[in-house]
């Protein structure tokens, strides 16, 4: 289940640099994907369920987008705002659109308490569920 995963990571990565052609080399591994630029290098960790580590991790986090990877997001929130982390979540086959980015740290800076949830809520529907 989670080649698509990979698959559609893979896809996007290459999307994303079609216009400005640094990607160097693409490596794809067991449960991440490399991306070496000329300037940098970014890890996609695929994690199809968000796990309770899913706070220590500071790089780029692929799941699913999943009624319990949302309310992973939710409960770990606080932990979550502390790092720097990016995390994308995907339904390969959504009618809608087939991902929603969040960054918890720029996020909480910007948005008011009280609304957080109904905006996440708002996001996270904006992909079908998987």
């Amino acid at each position: 289940m989670t080649q698509d995963l990979v698959e559609w990571t893979v896809n996007y990565i290459k999307h994303r640099d079609l216009v400005l052609k640094k990607l160097k080399d693409l490596r794809v591994e067991k449960d991440s994907i490399t991306a070496e630029y000329k300037t940098k290098t970014e890890v996609y960790f695929i994690m199809p369920h968000l796990a309770k580590e899913v706070t220590t991790r500071k790089e780029i986090i692929i799941c699913y987008n999943t009624r319990k990877n949302f309310e992973m997001l939710l409960d770990r929130w606080d932990e979550l705002a502390k790092n720097n982390s990016k995390i994308i979540f995907v339904n390969p086959k959504s009618t809608l659109d087939t991902k929603w980015i969040i960054r918890p740290a720029i996020h909480n800076r910007i948005c008011d308490e009280k609304s957080l949830k109904l905006g996440l809520k708002a996001m996270y529907e904006t992909v079908d569920e998987v």
